[in-house]
């Protein structure tokens, strides 16, 4: 497997992690976990040179 792919395998689960416990209720283990994900997925983002985190964050606050 290229370093391209599994750079992109990494970052579609990060995603689906933090979309996936975004609405999760606070002070839970797993809402910790998600922030977590979050903060991986996020730098991920920036290291490729995409705003895809903020826009999915963008999006499910405007769905709220």
């Amino acid at each position: 497997m290229k370093d391209r792919d599994i750079w992109n395998e990494l970052k579609d689960e990060m995603r689906e992690m933090f979309i996936y416990g975004y609405n999760l209720p606070e002070d839970t283990p797993n809402k910790y976990m998600n922030e977590a994900y979050g903060i991986v997925f996020e730098r991920i983002c920036e290291l490729d040179g995409t705003n895809e985190f903020s826009n999915i964050l963008h999006d499910m606050n405007r769905s709220e």
